[in-house]
């Protein structure tokens, strides 16, 4: 049996260490599969420089995929 990705999703959630009350979580959808950690890594330091003292906490990759027999 084998396992083909057919979707991918990554999940953002960026935190301000001063402010408790700020979260913001941003969601991407259709993520190629070949993407590497590293590119998905640095799309959310990105969203993470969009807002001040804002740090990336936590990055979440889920996955979809078909079992074939």
């Amino acid at each position: 049996m084998s396992r083909n990705i057919t979707s991918q999703t990554i999940v953002y959630t960026l935190t301000d260490p001063e402010n408790e009350a700020f979260k913001q979580v941003r969601r991407m959808n259709n993520v190629d599969p070949d993407a590497k950690d590293e590119e998905l890594l640095a799309i959310g330091q990105a969203f993470a420089k969009l807002y001040p003292n804002a740090a990336l906490t936590s990055t979440v990759l889920q996955q979809q995929a078909a079992v074939v027999a």
